[in-house]
């Protein structure tokens, strides 16, 4: 199952389909943790984690808030509900 947003960037709908983290918090889209927390959840560690989670955001399937001295990621439900399904 593949996911793509409306985008007038071809790579970032392909960022979404292929994303082992993009498919994570639209399957669980209640989901608020930090990167290390993401990371654990899917038994993945590294920078590339953090870096993967910014581009997410930068694309805008996800947004970025600070508690607590703490980055959170949490899916924006504003794109989650153009978001479209794909065979």
């Amino acid at each position: 199952m593949n996911f793509a947003l409306p985008a007038s960037s071809e790579g970032a709908a392909l960022l979404c389909s292929d994303s082992d983290l993009a498919r994570f918090f639209i399957r669980n889209p209640g989901i608020i943790d930090t990167a290390e927390g993401v990371g654990r959840r899917l038994g993945l560690s590294g920078p590339a984690i953090l870096s993967e989670l910014e581009e997410l955001v930068h694309i805008g399937l996800l947004a970025k808030k600070e508690l607590g001295g703490h980055e959170l990621f949490l899916i924006n439900r504003a794109k989650l509900g153009r978001l479209t399904r794909t065979e």
